[in-house]
């Protein structure tokens, strides 16, 4: 191979770019997504310091095997530049983007709203992984202590995780109608689920001190939905 390209998470694919890189020659072209270890960090999931020193000394590693590296908002390249020992020169801002024909070619054909039942409801929706990092507790929390909540409202959570039976539970124990949670859809029907929503929830935990911007918001641009977002005052979410 003369170029083999990683793209993280989960930072330890970089080591498949490494030995590449070694036993072929190649060059090692490294895009960062998500900044790890920093982020499991910030909420809570890792806390073991040897743990910590070694995967912020593999990313290290791996950053410096790399002939290129890119992210995907400046904020991050900042943050990557001043958190570790890379010269502003190696990595590049390439912003991520998205393919626009596949959502105009799903006009709102309702079939979601048939689907779930949702055909006379105003839906706000959330499409993805439901992990700690998402931060969507939060939001059904409040959503269960809102009082009177219009039944017209949807809150069309979409996905898997590991915090998903949790939150789900809440929602259940509470009686609350407003929260319907359903699986993840077929990948190639997503801009379908997109296009039948009325606004897009964009969230990640209060507590992420890394740029980072999640992917989902391309979606919800190219579908043209606003969007209702949470996220760190550091995000460069706030400036898009």
């Amino acid at each position: 191979f003369d170029v083999v390209i990683i793209s993280t998470p989960p930072l330890p694919l970089a080591r498949l770019g490494m030995i590449m890189k070694r036993n072929y020659k190649s060059r090692f072209i490294l895009f960062i997504q998500d900044i790890y270890p920093e982020s499991l960090i910030d909420i809570g999931v890792m806390k073991n310091m040897l743990i910590i020193n070694y995967f912020k000394k593999f990313a290290q590693i791996a950053y410096d095997s790399a002939d290129i590296l890119t992210s995907h908002t400046k904020g991050n390249r900042t943050f990557i530049i001043n958190n570790n020992k890379i010269h502003p020169k190696k990595i590049s801002y390439l912003p991520n983007w998205i393919d626009v024909s596949s959502y105009d070619n799903h006009q709102k054909s309702l079939k979601y709203r048939k689907k779930f039942s949702l055909e006379d409801k105003f839906i706000f929706l959330f499409a993805g992984i439901i992990g700690k990092g998402q931060g969507l507790e939060k939001i059904v929390k409040s959503l269960v202590l809102s009082k009177n909540l219009p039944k017209e409202l949807c809150f069309l959570i979409v996905g898997e995780g590991s915090e998903k039976n949790k939150i789900e539970q809440l929602a259940r124990d509470t009686n609350c109608k407003n929260i319907i949670f359903k699986s993840f859809v077929p990948l190639e029907d997503y801009p379908s689920l997109v296009k039948d929503a009325d606004v897009g929830i964009l969230c990640l935990d209060s507590r992420l001190k890394t740029p980072v911007v999640p992917g989902k918001l391309l979606g919800f641009m190219a579908a043209s939905l606003p969007v209702i977002a949470l996220l760190n005052k550091v995000s460069d979410g706030h400036n898009i």
